[in-house]
């Protein structure tokens, strides 16, 4: 499909969702639009992996049961491509126990089921989005932290 909101700022966050039905990827849109966060959507967990590889996410949420590739297949390969990131996996149903002991190799990986309320959706959302910020910031400032030292290290050995 395509985006829900442009662009994104270091403080905020970038979401991929994930479902094949359109009228749940219209209410990601209008859910977490106001949270201030770039939402790009896709219809199939194929589309979804394209995405990712050409765009860095912070969080996928992903419909747990979609036709050709179901959501734990498509979560297995966001892994095997390298997304770092949670994932949180949501169907309208229960899920089985062999679905909840698959989740466990996912990790980091969260879950919804039943009807999911606005609210707890923005919620976890949120939740899961400024972990990943606060890790985006730290990793950054580690980075400049590093080059200084290299910087002032250069600078005393340069000393007489």
């Amino acid at each position: 499909m395509g985006r829900a909101s442009n662009g994104a700022s270091p403080s905020q966050g970038r979401i991929l969702a994930i479902d094949d039905t359109p009228a749940n990827l219209a209410a990601f849109g209008v859910v977490l639009g106001p949270l201030g966060h770039r939402v790009d959507l896709a219809t199939s967990g194929m589309q979804g992996l394209r995405l990712a590889r050409e765009t860095p996410y912070d969080l996928v949420l992903l419909d747990l049961r979609m036709p050709v590739m179901d959501g734990l297949e498509t979560a297995r390969r966001f892994r095997e491509q390298g997304f770092p990131g949670p994932i949180l996996l949501m169907t309208a149903f229960e899920f089985s126990a062999d679905e909840l002991r698959d989740l466990k190799t996912l990790e980091p990986v969260d879950f919804a089921a039943g009807l999911i309320r606005p609210e707890l959706l923005c919620a976890k959302v949120s939740g899961w989005l400024t972990l990943q910020i606060s890790l985006r910031t730290w990793k950054a400032l580690a980075q400049e932290l590093a080059l200084e030292n290299d910087r002032l290290r250069g600078m005393l050995q340069a000393q007489p």
